[in-house]
């Protein structure tokens, strides 16, 4: 692993707060997930600095973690401590001009960016298209993909234990649309193999569609049900029941990734079955690498191997978060994902914070 600058943009919960809050209330492969203690955990990196406006939030960084390199302006930080990677854990408004600065300002060559990437479908367009342009390797903030546990299930999907995939359901709670559902709308996309959404029906919580003027909803609105069409003829299903967790119906078993990624169940067939499946599997967890620190890792192969990142995932789970709140929008009618305006603009305001 070559050496390589790190630049922490916004040292707030997900960029800097300590594990140590969340200890024994995640299944393993959870921790760390902060940018900053992700990025500390890997070894010969070279050197890494933080930037954030609040002087609060960098001196906290200072006391917690060996960081010496800090900054409050992120123009100053890219002209001065030329970044490698940018880790950006910054509200999403604010995202676009920092990327676009950085693309100007230094040589960039990888990018983390947490969810959502924009409030829009055209903001996501825009940002994605800058970064393939500039060739810079790229990595989203929705982990699960990166968690060992989820990619068992995958491995296990792809070796046929449950025949075709016909039905993914997600169990995440009445969680809020670009706060939450980035995650919900990513497993799809996971294990689909990234299929892409054609038509979407929903039904978001009475009242939270909130402060809407024209094609801009300045709140974030609690989803209760949707139902996404997918390309390959996927049917995915997010529902509000809680337990975090995500079953996969296919044409020979059931698979359920348990309690966030707690462990496996697998039911299939056994000979004879006719109506149900009594072929019962379990697979557990066990310690392992965190979901942030795998995906950091990820990014840095990329950009030592050179094999551009495409953004397609990002997009296929961004044209799902605004198709389930144009659908709401439309009396919850079937809608085509083609329909949704790309202007259509949800920013995510919930308790006085955007996503």
């Amino acid at each position: 692993m070559e050496d390589l600058k790190i630049l922490v943009i916004g040292c707030g919960r997900i960029g800097a707060e300590p594990s140590t809050r969340l200890e024994g209330e995640l299944p393993h492969g959870w921790l760390p997930v902060s940018h900053l203690e992700s990025w500390l955990s890997i070894k010969n990196l070279g050197h890494i600095a933080i930037c954030d406006p609040i002087e609060e939030a960098l001196q906290r960084c200072r006391e917690l973690y060996p960081i010496r390199t800090c900054f409050a302006d992120h123009r100053f930080a890219m002209e001065h401590f030329k970044p490698d990677i940018i880790s950006l854990a910054t509200r999403t408004p604010v995202k676009a001009e920092i990327i676009k600065d950085a693309l100007k300002l230094c040589d960039l060559r990888g990018l983390y960016i947490e969810k959502p990437i924009a409030n829009s479908l055209i903001g996501a367009e825009k940002t994605l298209n800058q970064l393939s342009e500039f060739n810079c390797a790229l990595a989203y903030g929705a982990n699960r993909r990166h968690h060992y546990l989820y990619k068992k299930a995958k491995e296990l999907l792809a070796q046929g234990t449950i025949g075709q995939v016909g039905q993914i359901i997600i169990e995440h709670g009445a969680a809020h649309l670009m706060w939450t559902h980035p995650h919900t709308a990513d497993l799809i996309d996971f294990f689909s193999d990234s299929s892409a959404p054609v038509k979407i029906t929903s039904q978001l919580r009475d009242g939270s569609l909130n402060s809407a003027s024209g094609l801009t909803i300045d709140g974030d609105p609690l989803v209760r049900w949707g139902v996404i069409e997918l390309e390959n003829g996927i049917e995915a299903i997010i529902t509000s029941a809680e337990g975090h967790n995500i079953r996969i119906h296919g044409s020979d078993g059931i698979m359920t990734v348990h309690s966030n990624g707690e462990f496996i169940t697998v039911y299939s067939r056994r000979h004879g079955d006719r109506y149900y499946y009594s072929n019962f599997r379990q697979y557990s967890g066990f310690p392992a690498e965190s979901s942030t620190v795998c995906a950091f890792r990820g990014l840095i192969n990329s950009i030592e191997s050179r094999i551009p990142t495409k953004g397609d995932h990002i997009m296929n789970g961004m044209k799902m978060l605004m198709g389930l709140a144009w659908s709401h929008i439309n009396n919850g009618r079937p809608i085509a994902v083609d329909s949704v305006p790309l202007e259509l603009t949800i920013m995510g305001k919930s308790e006085g914070k955007y996503a």
